[in-house]
């Protein structure tokens, strides 16, 4: 038996490119803002000054600096969640779910399984993206700091999909 249970769960084919309007929008959004930072850090770099925020405390007030260099972080991760998370989603029957998957419900089970991972990664990269422009405003003395409300938003959105698909999931069964 496999640590995963897989074994008698049908596999289907692979599919590498997104599929239907929805999956293909996510996936264009969730790069597009991978790749603006990319492109927005390169932009503005010789606006920049040296010492930059090296992150937001709790009540959204900058807790020190860092070289600028240090911004190229924050996009570097988000390139690889984006990697991990749109590889992971091309096998579905690798994940775990909330019901007994068969022949008749996999297709579902699994295209369902996709979109969630795609949401997901767009509720967490879109966030980062959004602490980076304030970590480049408070630098550039256009912002205080970062709003304290963003990591309550951020769970609620990430937990509020999570408890959508598992319950979406368990109507398929």
């Amino acid at each position: 038996m496999s640590l995963f249970g897989e074994e008698a769960r049908p596999r289907l084919p692979a599919r590498w490119l997104p599929e239907g309007r929805w999956e293909w929008l996510l996936e264009v959004a969730t790069l597009g803002v991978v790749l603006f930072w990319f492109f927005y850090l390169t932009v503005y770099w010789e606006a920049l000054p040296e010492r930059v925020p090296s992150g937001f405390d709790w009540s959204g007030a900058p807790r020190g600096s860092a070289s600028k260099s240090s911004l190229w972080i924050l996009p570097a991760v988000s390139f690889a969640v984006y990697v991990v998370m749109t590889v992971a989603s091309r096998f579905p029957h690798r994940g775990n779910f909330p019901v007994q998957v068969t022949g008749s419900n996999a297709p579902r089970l699994y295209a369902m399984a996709r979109w969630l991972l795609n949401v997901i990664k767009l509720q967490v990269i879109a966030p980062m993206g959004y602490i980076e422009w304030k970590m480049v405003q408070t630098a550039r003395d256009n912002a205080a700091g970062l709003n304290q409300w963003v990591f309550v938003v951020l769970v609620a959105a990430v937990m509020g999909t999570a408890v959508y698909g598992t319950l979406s999931m368990r109507r398929m069964e």
